[in-house]
């Protein structure tokens, strides 16, 4: 899979990629300086991103570094569990597909909660929320559902983080 990130002072985007048999496309509209939701809230601290789309991983990953947070990746469920387990103490939150090949998000979200029963999961998925909780009622910090604006995400990991 090809994925290119191409920046500008407005503009964080990458070119269309084929990532397991579906099409992938990101782009994330930043806001001129002094405006939007960046303008007044800038974050700290480690946040890990376990998606399997290479492609939103390295977009947020700009996204939030941007917006002054450490940001672990994982591309797959071991993984994250994995980066999770070795940095649980730091980890301020874990964004989580839901949806991923081999073990699945609310695998994921399981041994996350073993690991530390209070961690705070933002899940980010393309299925409806009142889907999302009938699987796994409120055992989540916060839901945005792909795709979704830069504003609305910001405004979310904000109240997920109590910040």
């Amino acid at each position: 899979m090809e994925s290119k990130l191409r920046t500008s002072p407005l503009v964080c985007s990458s070119e269309e990629a084929v990532e397991g048999g579906r099409e992938v496309s990101v782009a994330v509209r930043d806001h001129p300086k002094g405006a939007g939701p960046g303008a007044a809230w800038r974050g700290s601290g480690l946040l890990l991103i376990i998606d399997d789309h290479a492609l939103v991983c390295e977009v947020l990953r700009h996204v939030l570094e941007g917006q002054g947070f450490t940001v672990l990746t994982a591309s797959d469920g071991p993984t994250g569990v994995a980066l999770f387990r070795q940095h649980a103490q730091e980890i301020k939150a874990v964004l989580l597909d839901l949806v991923m090949p081999g073990m699945s998000g609310k695998e994921v979200l399981k041994a996350v909660h073993g690991i530390h029963p209070g961690a705070r999961v933002l899940l980010l998925t393309g299925m409806p929320e009142a889907e999302v909780k009938a699987q796994l009622g409120h055992t989540v910090a916060g839901y945005i559902q792909k795709s979704f604006h830069l504003d609305n995400f910001l405004t979310t990991l904000r109240q997920v983080l109590g910040e």
